[in-house]
């Protein structure tokens, strides 16, 4: 194959431009539960996320029906308790090993986004890894660092309509020549 035009060397950037443009932290989701099929899709593109020496540092639990209101029942019972059982601080200094390179939810976000899907990442869980290990029933080696939660947003929840801006590009790059 002779290549003749310079959109066969590189490919268009345009659909990825689109995703990250339209990807937003979602706050509020509908009660309408997502099909099997979309929800391996997206975890299929998580799955290709960089990782140093491509070691894949990730292991995933998706949470949904009866299993999602036990835990959410547990979560808010513990912490109206004050009884946090955090894995990490979540003071990024201290993270250390295959936690620095925890970029697999990104890439998960992004591809929600492509399927027209919604969702935040839940530091917030982190607090309740003890718990979420009790009610999941996930070993002890393994560590919680954070949630996400997603789904079809509710275009009624007060909580989409917040988004938060970014600087710009002058403000935090340096360009050497």
């Amino acid at each position: 194959m002779q290549i003749e035009t310079l959109e066969q060397i590189q490919p268009s950037t345009q659909a990825f431009k689109e995703v990250i443009r339209l990807r937003k932290s979602c706050r509020g989701f509908l009660d309408t539960p997502l099909p099997d099929h979309m929800i391996t899709s997206v975890l299929e593109d998580a799955q290709l996320a960089l990782s140093n020496c491509n070691t894949q540092p990730w292991e995933t639990h998706i949470v949904s029906g009866d299993k999602l209101k036990e835990l959410s029942e547990a979560l808010l019972r513990e912490n109206n308790a004050e009884r946090f059982s955090p894995d990490f601080t979540f003071d990024t200094n201290e993270y250390h090993g295959r936690y620095q390179e925890r970029y697999f939810g990104q890439t998960f976000l992004l591809s929600l986004t492509a399927h027209g899907l919604a969702g935040i990442p839940q530091t917030a869980l982190g607090f309740f890894a003890g718990t979420i290990r009790e009610i999941l029933n996930v070993p002890n080696e393994l560590k919680m660092l954070f949630g996400i939660s997603f789904g079809y947003a509710d275009p009624n929840s007060p909580g989409n309509s917040f988004k938060l801006g970014r600087d710009p590009i002058t403000s935090n790059v340096t360009f050497h020549q």
